[in-house]
């Protein structure tokens, strides 16, 4: 396709964009959001959208584009250009009928990239210029760009160590990614920031690079092999991945994760599953392990008990977290007093799970009757 082809596209995408978000109906929905920040080198502005999340598993979906994490840049009155571009949202295995293992089979086509789902923030790194580099987190920019508060500006200073480490500069990768007109698609994990289910200490924190997409409207990735090298050549730290032939082979991946925690000897929050449809279009999924999902569930638990809320015991072993945690709650308060600023949360899971291990049970009770070991 033609880069005027291209630019038609995407301008005419970007214009539909707009009427979802400014008709009256959607506007009430907020079906499609939009906002605009302000480059400070450049000035250069960029609009950031937001798709209602509920909405891409609809069929068809009622978006014209799948992106999730997509910032557009108005070139002039009738032209946009995408400035950062996400992934197209992908789901659960078996979450909506195309990632039913039936049509898996009979869609797909082979090789099979499985990369580990890292455990974090997702983060956009993109350049408008030679020498202006862009880091956004999926819907939003630190403002100033290094801002500590704000993940894009954690990921920023991420950034300037591991090309440190590297021995290239911001500006060499600025130059490099305009070059190329991509965005590099990493995951921020880093506890000392913020924590998420499973645990980065210092050692194995920083920005995880798992993808490379072309600024172009519609989704177009980098082989994971070139991601992994282009990853250590400025420095990141890159997800681990492997290469199956064939659909076989991804069910005993799933039949693996059914059982471990781990993927490529690491604990993962799952994998990310990514091939090719019949018509040769991009096609990912995820699959997640029910360590994390359990230990997720924990989280999202201890949330609504914090905050008087009722929540949902899907796995067994979660009704006797909760009754643990009301009892935590009486005799160490301080355990949970960040908890709802991400701080604690790996450190309270593993006193669970020494507990469990324990076979303390009893002491906090049937936590179906409420009764107590005398």
């Amino acid at each position: 396709m033609s880069d005027q082809s291209t630019e038609s596209t995407t301008s005419q995408i970007v214009n539909e964009l707009y009427e979802i978000s400014n008709s009256v109906e959607r506007k009430k929905a907020k079906t499609v959001r939009h906002k605009d920040f302000v480059l400070p080198l450049s000035g250069v502005r960029l609009t950031s959208w937001t798709m209602l999340e509920s909405e891409y598993k609809k069929d068809p979906c009622p978006f014209p584009v799948m992106a999730r994490g997509l910032f557009t840049r108005k070139v002039d009155d009738k032209t946009y250009q995408v400035a950062v571009r996400g992934y197209d949202k992908f789901f659960n295995l078996g979450e909506t009928k195309f990632t039913q293992w039936t049509w898996i089979e009979e869609n797909t086509i082979g090789p099979y990239e499985v990369t580990s789902k890292e455990n974090g923030c997702i983060i956009f790194i993109s350049a408008v210029s030679e020498n202006e580099v862009v880091v956004t987190s999926k819907h939003s920019m630190a403002d100033p760009i290094d801002d500590q508060a704000h993940h894009a500006g954690v990921a920023y200073t991420w950034l300037l160590k591991h090309l440190d480490s590297a021995g290239r500069s911001i500006s060499e990768l600025s130059l490099w990614i305009h070059k190329h007109n991509v965005t590099m698609v990493a995951e921020l994990c880093d506890d000392n920031f913020e924590q998420h289910v499973l645990e980065y200490p210092p050692e194995t924190s920083g920005l995880y690079l798992h993808g490379i997409n072309y600024n172009e409207i519609h989704l177009h990735t980098m082989p994971s092999d070139e991601v992994r090298e282009i990853g250590r050549e400025w420095g990141l730290r890159v997800a681990p991945f492997t290469v199956l032939p064939d659909v076989q082979s991804i069910k005993d991946v799933e039949a693996s994760l059914r059982h471990e925690d781990e993927f490529e000897n690491r604990q993962v929050e799952g994998v990310v599953i990514r091939c090719r449809t019949n018509a040769k279009l991009p096609f990912f999924f995820k699959i997640k392990n029910d360590t994390y999902n359990e230990w997720r569930e924990w989280r999202e638990i201890t949330k609504a008990i914090l905050s008087d809320k009722n929540y949902r015991c899907r796995f067994e072993r979660s009704i006797y977290y909760a009754q643990w945690v009301k009892e935590r709650l009486k005799d160490h308060p301080e355990w949970f007093s960040q908890y709802k600023h991400s701080k604690n949360i790996t450190f309270i899971r593993d006193e669970f799970e020494k507990y469990w291990e324990a076979g303390n049970l009893l002491e906090i009770g049937d936590p179906c009757t409420g009764v107590t070991r005398g």
